[in-house]
């Protein structure tokens, strides 16, 4: 609502020139409606090159020990490992009076406590699968990133747990979901917890990530489709947002969730791709069967029927608009005919037409959102997304440089409508403001 005041500030200024209010009612309109204060800055940049360099320097030591571990003695050896790690989280200590700087130490003191793992290992010649050191690792930074609490400590757990089932599954060649179940109840939590909108769009990329690394082990015909589950899922999820009390996630699961949507509807649009995907079905048992990827596959969708339920079943979740509906029919039509082609019976021509569509609407939507309300970020993606579209279907759908030339000249015509739409509403949004001053 916040970013739709300032055009309905403007929208004040004409009624009450038109004449359609006098200056008492505008102005309790204009207390009605205030527009927010200006937030300070976060002061992220202290904290982000800090824990960068901390990184960079712990690498640093674990790489110095490791060039000279060959000529230092054992007992010298676990010295260092042990004083590094000890008088990190000792200086973290004496520099508790600023949390950030102490964050700093903590995290140098974990960097130092992976490189410790691995050296105490080539001590005593202990031989196990190395991936369990990522595991120990990750370990560690989870248990600090909920005792201090910390969001460094979370986003480097996210990054450790990552590469930890990434080793798993193409170092060994085996399905990881250890790491997949840590990310998703160790790590998202925390970022609810401690209210980390940061924190959450790492998981939230990585979360993906690495399910999808064991759905490939798992199944690669259906890694797409687990795609598309988690872009619903998000989705549907960001509707749930505000039960939750947390209205600042919204924007992370909306923006995450709808690149990974956008990236698979293009993908499914592209006319070997549809096909590809509907001919790699498993009749019957695709998604209810008892492997484990359908098992996942089930439970995907288990969760965005509840989800969907959830919204429905508060009026005050359900879309109540019509382009709140149509963006919510974007998103069932194709996830829709996306079940049935994969589950029931191949459907290439609905999949490819369903997700063309779908990113048309999504398209025009967007460039309407962003020229009518002032929203840059919006117009930006929605004509992005449009002149993509069509220069994929460039060689597909238009074959005649008639055609093809008719097509540029509509693009053209309609981004440039957009753009003169949003110098106009932005000129009524400045005179609104100059009144309400």
């Amino acid at each position: 609502m916040d970013s739709h005041k300032p055009w309905l500030r403007a929208e004040i200024a004409q009624w009450l020139r038109d004449g359609l209010i006098d200056d008492q009612q505008a102005a309790q309109l204009y207390a009605r409606y205030p527009l927010a204060p200006q937030q300070a800055p976060r002061a992220w940049g202290k904290l982000i090159f800090a824990a960068i360099g901390a990184v960079v320097f712990g690498l640093g030591v674990i790489l110095l020990f490791a060039y000279n571990w060959e000529a230092m003695h054992r007992y010298t050896k676990l010295s260092a490992v042990a004083g590094g790690f000890a008088i990190s989280h000792l200086l973290a200590w004496w520099w508790r009076q600023d949390p950030r700087l102490a964050e700093v130490f903590h995290l140098l003191g974990t960097m130092l406590f992976g490189g410790a793992l691995w050296l105490i290992a080539q001590i005593y010649h202990v031989d196990v699968n190395y991936p369990e050191g990522f595991m120990l690792w990750s370990a560690a930074a989870v248990a600090m990133a909920w005792v201090l609490p910390s969001t460094a400590h979370g986003i480097l757990a996210c990054l450790l747990i990552c590469g930890w089932t990434a080793m798993q599954v193409f170092a060994f060649e085996r399905p990881h979901l250890p790491g997949t179940a840590a990310l998703l109840l160790g790590l998202l939590p925390l970022a609810w917890w401690q209210r980390s909108t940061l924190l959450l769009r790492v998981v939230l990329v990585l979360l993906p990530v690495s399910l999808l690394f064991n759905s490939w082990i798992f199944d690669s015909d259906i890694v797409l489709l687990h795609a598309v589950f988690i872009a619903a899922i998000y989705l549907w999820a960001e509707r749930l947002a505000p039960v939750l009390q947390w209205r600042e996630s919204v924007p992370a699961l909306h923006q995450t969730g709808l690149l990974l949507w956008w990236a698979c509807l293009l993908l499914l649009s592209i006319q070997d791709v549809s096909w590809a995907f509907s001919v790699g079905h498993r009749s019957g048992d695709a998604l209810l069967g008892l492997a484990p990827a359908q098992l996942i596959s089930a439970s995907m969708l288990l969760v965005i029927v509840v989800f969907a339920g959830l919204c429905f079943g508060r009026s005050s979740l359900r879309p109540r608009s019509g382009p709140q509906w149509l963006e919510l029919a974007c998103l069932a039509l194709p996830l829709l005919v996306l079940c049935a082609s994969y589950s029931v019976y191949p459907m290439p021509v609905a999949v490819q037409f369903s997700a063309n569509i779908a990113l048309l609407a999504y398209a025009l939507l967007f460039i309407y959102r962003g020229s009518e309300y002032l929203m840059k970020g919006s117009l930006s993606a929605g004509g992005a997304l449009l002149t993509l579209l069509l220069l994929l279907r460039f060689n597909d759908l238009f074959h005649s440089l008639l055609a093809r030339a008719s097509l540029f000249l509509l693009l053209g015509t309609l981004l440039i409508l957009a753009g003169l739409r949003f110098s106009r509403q932005q000129e009524r949004q400045k005179l609104g403001v100059s009144h309400a001053r």
